[in-house]
């Protein structure tokens, strides 16, 4: 049974892997938040970003940006009108280059 367990997440791990790529996190996640400024405004809701400038990783964007839609629908249902979400990126630890 450990075995097939652990096949199973070696071969996530890898799928993992080949999706990965240089990805500008403040870049992407700026994408995700204009597209849903909408649904915010109509919620009566402010939807902000900031940040101070490129956050390179390497990550698989589409997950990415998955977890920033339901992150930013999440923060939809549970703020109360009037009220603000912010999205912050920044770039923390060794840049890599």
């Amino acid at each position: 049974m450990q075995v097939g367990q652990d096949l199973i997440a070696s071969i996530r791990e890898e799928i993992d892997r080949l999706h990965r790529g240089r990805t500008d996190l403040a870049g992407q996640s700026e994408d995700v938040t204009s597209r849903l400024r909408p649904r915010f405004t109509h919620a009566g809701l402010e939807l902000r970003h900031c940040t101070s400038g490129r956050a390179d990783a390497d990550v698989d964007p589409h997950r990415v940006t998955q977890i920033l839609v339901n992150l930013l629908r999440n923060a939809l249902a549970a703020t109360p009108s009037g009220g603000t979400v912010t999205v912050t990126t920044s770039r923390a630890g060794p840049s890599g280059s």
